[in-house]
């Protein structure tokens, strides 16, 4: 229902905008229809984005700041440790860190005591935008479309796009589709795209749904630091507030 909102919401966005704010409509209409599993419409909005579009979520220190920042730069609570952006040596330019166990921060360690800190360094302030849309994802919604119906040279031409732009090599054309797994080896279509929309939209808040609408293999327990539980969240729970006060859900306790 949400996503059927946004579509009406977003086409209702073209008839008023125009330039950059037509892009955006464009751009969310491409990440919904992804999201509702329509290819055909993903693929056709999102090639009305250029490459080099970005629409920014804002924040300002005096209004409203950016807890992402706080939660992985300033403080401790989040490592880079033990993920897919942790593993790339050299680092990812889409993702940089700096491992605090070899000094340049604090905390040697995360907040448990005990996991490795390292410190992502893309948001650099509580005031740093986080992309909302972008010219890079929408060339890999085209890349799933592609991947989806076995054009492999599609799908890896859309890739490559987008690491070109970050100055990366080009990946040559997956055997296969394959299957998305964890750990994650990168050897087939659904590997490399997991892996790239990971390191691509790092940190911009679309890892969880991914793992949803895919299903993933990591859902059934994934070690990242600690064995993780079998079929582990994959969205969030309504929040307590929502279940006190909209007479549209009826909330139970867990046991």
């Amino acid at each position: 229902v949400a996503f059927d909102k946004a579509i009406t919401s977003f086409n209702s966005a073209l008839n008023y905008g125009s330039g950059e704010h037509d892009l955006a409509a464009h751009a969310g209409l491409a990440q919904t229809y992804a999201a509702l599993g329509q290819w055909d419409q993903a693929k056709a909005q999102a090639a009305m984005v250029p490459s080099d579009f970005r629409w920014d979520v804002y924040y300002d220190i005096n209004d409203n700041a950016n807890i992402l920042y706080d939660e992985t730069h300033d403080r401790h609570e989040m490592s880079v440790f033990a993920t897919w952006a942790g593993a790339q040596d050299p680092q990812d330019p889409r993702a940089p860190f700096t491992k605090c166990d070899e000094g340049g921060c604090p905390n040697a360690k995360g907040a448990d005591g005990v996991t490795t800190m390292w410190r992502q360094e893309l948001i650099l302030d509580e005031d740093d935008e986080i992309a909302a849309m972008t010219g890079e994802e929408m060339r890999l919604i085209e890349a799933e479309a592609a991947l989806r119906a076995n054009d492999l040279a599609t799908f890896t031409a859309k890739i490559n796009v987008v690491r070109d732009l970050y100055g990366l090599a080009p990946i040559a054309q997956p055997a296969s589709a394959g299957s998305l797994e964890y750990p994650n080896a990168y050897d087939d279509g659904w590997s490399i795209l997991d892996g790239e929309r990971h390191l691509t939209l790092w940190l911009e808040g679309r890892r969880l749904y991914d793992l949803h609408r895919w299903d993933h293999p990591f859902l059934n327990g994934g070690t990242v630091v600690w064995t993780g539980e079998a079929r582990r969240d994959s969205c969030m729970p309504v929040p307590d507030s929502e279940c006190r006060f909209n007479p549209n859900f009826t909330c139970q306790e867990a046991a």
